[in-house]
């Protein structure tokens, strides 16, 4: 999976780079692309830094996955149920 980020919030996992056009800015000037050790920093000239990195992570109903109805938040335990901490959904729960 890749993690597409601005100011460390998720904006999307995706499984594919062709996939990080649809969520990054449409029609804007690409300044800058810096390579790291995990990804690549993009700056749009209006739309500011844009972060792409690969991830080890899966989609998932457990702690530490990525939600499988969101695609852009993390599974965290929450009250014994696997809770999605972007959209809220409870995706397993072990009551």
């Amino acid at each position: 999976m890749i993690r597409i980020y601005k100011d460390n919030k998720t904006i999307k996992y995706v499984d594919d780079n062709k996939d990080i056009v649809a969520y990054t800015p449409k029609n804007d000037t690409i300044l800058s692309v810096k390579f790291t050790t995990n990804g690549r920093k993009i700056l749009y000239k209006d739309g500011g830094w844009y972060f792409i990195e690969k991830t080890n992570k899966k989609k998932g109903v457990y702690a530490g996955d990525i939600c499988q109805v969101c695609v852009a938040g993390e599974c965290v335990d929450f009250g014994g149920c696997a809770t999605c901490n972007n959209c809220g959904s409870q995706l397993k729960c072990g009551l």
